[in-house]
């Protein structure tokens, strides 16, 4: 997904002990092939004209063992807005350029994109025209400059639409039905591949329903998406985003569940990812929302693409009685007008400030209970055109710090190291691969293996 918080850590003199600066490596795949490494890179468009940004993103890589990039592809708008819509991929000759020279180098490509909405029916013409284009590149490239496969991240659990079980099984069958017509474009031009990100928590049990969380029917089978996912896709990539092995909130454990399901399906294929981003807290700015039994609907359809110009990304909070709707904001709210999408959603979902005591009080109280939130308060949305004021809120996101290793980097190696023992025991798992490329880079290290120094 774009727009990921990069990791930014000082290995100054006084704090090399504590963070371990001269122990912490990231192991390469061992020497039998077997197991490979694969790393996020959503910096792309920085590095396309930048030689020797790509120069040491491939020296980086091969240092610490990493042996595909997934790259955030670039595309293009082809024609004006009255034509049917179609992408190209940008900077093509520089692509051309950088993929061949990261093939010159051992390394494999993967063009990357994704996008919540993507996995909306609605919006499904976006991501099958961005696989045209990467198609179309291919075709027209020289086969060192081919991309070798493509990879999409797209998180339907960010809409808030998610949170209406009705709407969550139609946004999971839209989901599943997206990536079923993208592989088989795919599969039409061989050896390209078709990749996916799926969260751990998909197959999960749901302690109310019995079933896994992300159960859905789909083409008369009804099953977690992560197993659907598993058996009609190339390859999966499972978001394991945990700073310990071992556990029951650990590496293995939280993955065990979907490398279970993989080994019940013939030919499936697992990476599991790890977190490198330092996290940062920002403040969120929410609209009072509707209640839970009425989210669903268009809901969970259009924000992000609403509001492109405000640079606007909906956040939401489930209160067990309402789901609230806002944004990160800057440093503080005091001062600060709210942006125009919040004021659409106030004006569409949210009680007037005089009538709403109770529905922000229940809101401040879930807030405070939650270990991910602090200092909620009040904060009342005011329309400038209208003068009426809305229901709100706002409150500091803390991300929980066992999510990352850039809490623990001094550990990142001997954890590594113990999971990768553990995963090897299931059929299905094919290796690592880090987030992201930025973070991982300025994470504080010493003597990182060379492949070489691993076997390799």
């Amino acid at each position: 997904m774009t727009g990921r918080t990069r990791a930014v850590l000082a290995c100054a003199a006084g704090a090399a002990f504590a963070l371990g600066c001269a122990t912490l490596r990231f192991p390469a795949a061992p020497a039998d092939g077997t197991l490979t490494r694969g790393m996020w890179v959503w910096s792309s468009a920085a590095l396309l004209q930048d030689p020797a940004a790509q120069r040491a993103l491939m020296a980086f890589s091969r240092t610490h063992g990493i042996d595909s990039l997934w790259m955030q592809v670039t595309t293009a708008r082809v024609g004006d807005r009255t034509a049917p819509f179609e992408l190209e991929v940008s900077s093509a000759s520089a692509w051309r350029g950088l993929v061949a020279a990261a093939h010159a180098t051992g390394l494999t490509v993967e063009a990357l994109d994704g996008d919540p909405t993507y996995a909306d029916r609605a919006f499904h013409y976006v991501p099958l025209a961005i696989a045209d284009a990467v198609l179309a590149f291919n075709r027209d490239s020289a086969p060192p400059e081919r991309f070798d496969g493509l990879h999409f991240d797209n998180e339907p659990y960010l809409l808030p639409g998610w949170h209406d079980r009705a709407t969550r099984e139609r946004l999971l069958a839209d989901y599943l039905a997206l990536n079923d017509e993208i592989q088989r474009r795919v599969r039409r031009q061989p050896p390209m591949t078709y990749a996916v990100d799926l969260p751990f928590w998909w197959s999960a049990l749901d302690l109310v329903t019995g079933e896994p969380v992300a159960a859905v029917t789909y083409n008369g089978v009804r099953r977690s998406a992560a197993a659907h996912s598993l058996e009609r896709l190339d390859s999966v990539t499972v978001m394991n985003y945990r700073n310990h092995t071992a556990g029951p909130d650990g590496l293995v454990a939280i993955a065990t569940p979907v490398l279970v399901e993989a080994a019940r399906i013939p030919g499936a294929t697992v990476r599991i990812g790890i977190e490198t981003s330092r996290f940062l807290q920002s403040p969120v700015w929410f609209a009072i929302g509707p209640p839970a039994a009425q989210v669903g609907g268009t809901l969970g359809q259009t924000w992000r693409l609403t509001y492109p110009g405000d640079g606007f990304s909906l956040r939401t909070f489930d209160d067990g009685l309402r789901i609230h709707l806002g944004t990160a904001v800057p440093d503080t709210v005091a001062g600060q007008p709210p942006p125009t999408a919040l004021i659409d959603i106030a004006a569409r979902f949210s009680p007037r400030r005089e009538s709403a005591d109770i529905d922000i009080a229940a809101a401040l109280r879930a807030f405070d209970r939650s270990p991910e939130w602090r200092d909620a308060r009040p904060a009342p949305i005011r329309d400038p055109e209208t003068g009426i004021e809305y229901a709100g809120v706002t409150a500091v996101h803390v991300p929980l710090p066992t999510l990352t290793f850039a809490t623990r980097a001094e550990v990142l190696d001997d954890e590594i190291r113990a999971a990768e023992r553990a995963f090897r025991q299931f059929p299905a798992y094919r290796g690592l691969a880090v987030h992201d490329y930025d973070a991982f880079r300025d994470l504080p290290r010493g003597a990182w293996p060379t492949r070489r120094s691993e076997g390799r």
